[in-house]
Order: C-alpha cells, then structure tokens, then sequence
C-alpha cells in the first residue's frame, strides 16, 4: 500500500488536537511526525521532506504563516502539499501566500475523518 511510504508531518502546539490527528492518520496507514511549535516545525519539515504538512495557523508566539511561506519559498519543499487547520475562518495573511497544492480547512467545520479524506486525496492525485 503506497500510503506506508507517505509521510505527514503535524504542526500543532495543542497537544490534544495533535493526538487526535496522529490517531486519524495511523488508523489511515500513514507514517507521521508532529511538532509542538514552529521552530521544531520548521526543522521537521526540512530534515524529513514530508509529503503532506498539517499545519495549525495559531502557534504559540508565532504566526503558521510564516511556515507556510518558508516552505513555498524553498526550492526543495515548495512542492509539498499543506493542509492549514485553524480557527480562523478566513485568513486573508495565509489565503494571500498559499499556492494551488495548499488548502485550507477551518477546525470547527471539519471532522478528523474529513482531514484524512482531504489527505487521501491530495496523496493519491
């Protein structure tokens, strides 16, 4: 199964949120790794080049979007896929920067079933 060799990377800083996504993706097949906070999401993304990020736009002290541009600044990363997760029903800042392999998903009007459908998605196209 091709999903085995998928990687996902999980930034999240609440930990409860970040569990409830490792469950969803495990039970899914998928390998992942989660980081607490921006600067080890940062690292995660350019140590392992995963083949989805998750990424929560509310990080402690730091903005998610800022991740969001240093991946589709960099040439060896700008080809992964982020799926934002917020609160934030519409974020002019990440809206402005995402690129057309980038989505965005509002934390209250979806279901863990429905971020791991919009993964499979993105993983299999």
């Amino acid at each position: 199964d091709q999903t085995n060799q998928k990687t996902i990377l999980i930034i999240e800083d609440e930990v409860s949120q970040g569990t409830a996504l490792q469950i969803a993706l495990e039970k899914a097949g998928y390998k992942f790794e989660i980081a607490y906070d921006a600067k080890e999401g940062i690292d995660q993304v350019v140590k392992i080049v995963p083949s989805l990020v998750l990424l929560d736009l509310l990080l402690a002290g730091v903005d998610g979007t800022h991740i969001l541009a240093s991946i589709n600044r960099e040439a060896h990363l700008k080809h992964i896929p982020v799926i934002i997760l917020t609160n934030v029903a519409n974020s002019v800042n990440a809206k402005s920067i995402m690129h057309d392999k980038d989505y965005y998903m509002t934390k209250t009007n979806s279901s863990l079933k429905e971020i791991v459908e919009k993964v499979n998605e993105i993983l299999k196209s």
